[in-house]
């Protein structure tokens, strides 16, 4: 059913894939999980952690946190690489727990599927790396002020919107997240969420215990 679902539809190209996450998100994204664009999902997710690397090492950070100023990468090739490869494996094995989990109750939905739709979901992430570069032409260093929680009280009204922006793009992009598991497998919108908040954890509590184990030898 999926396959010719698929075969009668036109393909989307790349540009139409992430203008149809914004404006029409539960039905680009099905259609994605459809047509599985192995290719451009993984030139996607790999493009962004590229991006966001060169970011990190172009411009200006700072540490909300410690309200002071964070230093910048170093910019390496090898790093980048490095970085790239870890994000997408997290990545990859995130979808094998989401598909792992549902698939446990339901046989419907594929991982590559499921893979390109989740890559798709997080096209949301390019217009906060656009915020980031906007938001870099305001930076000023900070001085840290002192240990918690008064730093909180020097917080400026700019950096507490830049808090509260990341926020509601990350819940954007779990919303997504869970439209897309929804739509794939064709499960209602609470086993979607159970299934995406489960995966996650399980996916942090895994490279947690895999980055302690690095360590220790």
């Amino acid at each position: 059913m999926e396959e010719s679902q698929a075969q009668t539809q036109p393909s989307l190209r790349l540009g139409e894939m992430l203008i149809g996450v914004f404006i029409s998100p539960s039905d680009t994204l099905s259609q994605i999980a459809q047509q599985r664009p192995v290719g451009a999902a993984l030139g996607f997710i790999i493009s962004l952690e590229i991006i966001g690397y060169l970011l990190s090492v172009l411009l200006p950070n700072k540490d909300i946190l410690e309200l002071g100023s964070a230093a910048r990468k170093e910019f390496s090739i090898t790093s980048m690489i490095l970085s790239a490869a870890q994000d997408l494996f997290k990545f990859i094995v995130f979808v094998i727990l989401v598909h792992g989990i549902i698939r446990i109750f339901k046989e419907e939905g594929n991982y590559l599927g499921a893979f390109c739709a989740l890559a798709f979901a997080r096209a949301p992430i390019i217009l906060l790396d656009l915020i980031s570069i906007l938001a870099s032409f305001s930076y000023q260093p900070l001085e840290p002020l002192g240990p918690w929680p008064d730093r909180l009280t020097h917080l400026a009204s700019a950096e507490i919107f830049l808090i509260l922006l990341c926020v509601f793009f990350i819940g954007w992009i779990v919303t997504l997240g869970v439209m897309a598991i929804r739509a794939h497998y064709r499960i209602t919108i609470m086993g979607a969420i159970v299934a995406y908040i489960l995966a996650a954890i399980a996916n942090g509590l895994l490279f947690r215990a895999i980055k302690g184990l690095w360590i220790f030898h």
